[in-house]
């Protein structure tokens, strides 16, 4: 079963993980059509959503993603699991639960094990003050492709 027959959102993040913004245009679209076709084959949808590496892109580059169908999302709640010092569970969880706020768009990296630790206590807490956790999709409701969210 994929992640999205579980009800995670899956968007694009490019093939290669390099920074769009130092990507010629061809190669900012070329990573991102890779991308889509994989995911497409993988779950029979196409992505409508990128987050590109490292919130690395300009104008430009939301132009090319956006040709290709995607409107371009970057997060405003990063807890910054990969800061030096940042490699708790409990850092990890006390910074996102600072930092949030109505319609944060939450960043935390599975490939940190201290942020894997701290999913849950993090979710448990922002549901204990209230907060509804949604997908970005639901969050934002209808997207542009090319647009930059939320809002620079």
């Amino acid at each position: 079963m994929t992640k999205h027959a579980q009800g995670f959102e899956i968007a694009n993040h490019t093939y290669d993980h390099k920074p769009t913004s130092d990507l010629p245009d061809a190669k900012v679209a070329w990573e991102v059509r890779r991308t889509n076709a994989a995911l497409q084959k993988i779950t029979g949808q196409k992505p409508t959503l990128m987050r590109p590496p490292y919130a690395a892109r300009t104008q430009r580059t939301d132009k090319v993603v956006g040709t290709n169908g995607l409107a371009v999302v970057v997060w405003n709640n990063p807890p910054e699991d990969w800061v030096a010092g940042h490699n708790t569970a409990a850092v990890i969880t006390k910074l996102t639960v600072q930092r949030a706020s109505r319609d944060s768009i939450l960043l935390m990296h599975d490939i940190h094990l201290w942020t894997v630790d701290a999913a849950a206590p993090t979710i448990d807490t922002l549901q204990k003050q209230g907060y509804t956790l949604v997908t970005v999709s639901q969050l934002l409701g209808s997207t542009k492709p090319g647009k930059l969210y939320p809002a620079a």
